[in-house]
């Protein structure tokens, strides 16, 4: 999921998870420290996707759209089916 910059305070992203709950959420749910985005990402499709839909708001959807900008081809599509 990228952030994007807040005009006051740290980078943010918002996003809603189906069936999240805090107690099961170790179960199928993960996260990492920030990757740089390079048009080499091998990232798994399913999962990018997955991430694109959960954006809650115009401004993770816009980042996304900059993320877009610096995969590869593949990538980039799986991004704009997502972004539909």
């Amino acid at each position: 999921m990228p952030a994007t910059r807040a005009q006051v305070g740290p980078p943010a992203s918002y996003v809603q998870l189906p069936d999240f709950a805090a107690e099961t959420s170790s179960i199928g749910w993960a996260a990492n420290g920030p990757v740089p985005v390079t048009a080499g990402a091998t990232w798994d499709a399913e999962t990018v996707a997955d991430s694109v839909r959960a954006a809650r708001n115009e401004t993770t959807r816009d980042a996304w759209r900059q993320v877009r900008d610096l995969v590869s081809d593949d990538l980039r599509s799986v991004i704009d089916g997502a972004l539909e």
